[in-house]
């Protein structure tokens, strides 16, 4: 298989992948520009980002890579790794999506945990 050939299936991946990309991208530029005014979430929003830049592409990249490089025999191996490749990866984008839920609600006062006034008669 050509080199070029061997591609085609990385790039389309990433192709699809573009829109999810963009907007760790786009998250990256405002965490950054933010870190001044609110550094604890910019930190925890820069670091959810830059994990799903990372990650996002690995396993299809990863799949399409160990399929060009089996033979037919090892095919039916290939479904244990490309499950743990699933679950693993399932788990990254838990944790990412726990940074951004936690720098969403960081630093917020909770009504509830205040006292609440006297009525007014």
């Amino acid at each position: 298989m050509s080199q070029t050939h061997a591609l085609l299936p990385i790039l389309m991946n990433s192709l699809y992948l573009t829109p999810v990309l963009l907007a760790y991208v786009a998250g990256i530029i405002l965490a950054v520009a933010r870190w001044q005014r609110h550094p604890t979430v910019s930190m925890l929003v820069l670091i959810a980002c830059l994990l799903g830049l990372v990650v996002t592409p690995l396993p299809g990249t990863i799949q399409v890579w160990l399929v060009q490089s089996q033979s037919a025999q090892g095919m039916a191996q290939l479904s244990w790794v490309f499950s743990l490749i699933g679950i693993l990866s399932s788990l990254v984008h838990a944790l990412i999506y726990g940074l951004l839920l936690a720098a969403a609600f960081q630093g917020r006062a909770s009504r509830f945990l205040e006292p609440a006034a006297p009525p007014r008669i």
